[in-house]
């Protein structure tokens, strides 16, 4: 049985992504959110780390993980193929 999750996906050297981050109803206020949450932050290490959340959640992320809130923000889709300019495993541009 899951009882919690977070992925923390690491993009290339210098960027993570953290989602998909939640802990069962029954589980919750018991401290396992925290451990995974550590364990999240822990495996992206130093790198800069985006996240997506619920509006209700925005302030938490915040105030206790130091997030910046970036509005407005929009969602790009691509038909085909994108060419995201990556050469040598890092996109152009990141530094």
């Amino acid at each position: 049985e899951v009882l919690g999750t977070c992925a923390a996906v690491i993009l290339h050297s210098k960027l993570a992504f953290v989602g998909l981050y939640a802990v069962k109803k029954s589980h919750r206020g018991k401290g396992l959110g925290v451990r995974i949450w550590k364990k999240a932050m822990e495996h992206i290490g130093e790198r800069n780390a985006g996240l997506n959340s619920v509006p209700e959640h925005l302030r938490t992320y915040r105030d206790l993980a130091g997030f910046s809130i970036v509005a407005p923000w929009c969602t790009l889709i691509c038909e085909g193929v994108p060419d995201f300019g990556i050469h040598n495993g890092e996109p152009e541009g990141i530094q």
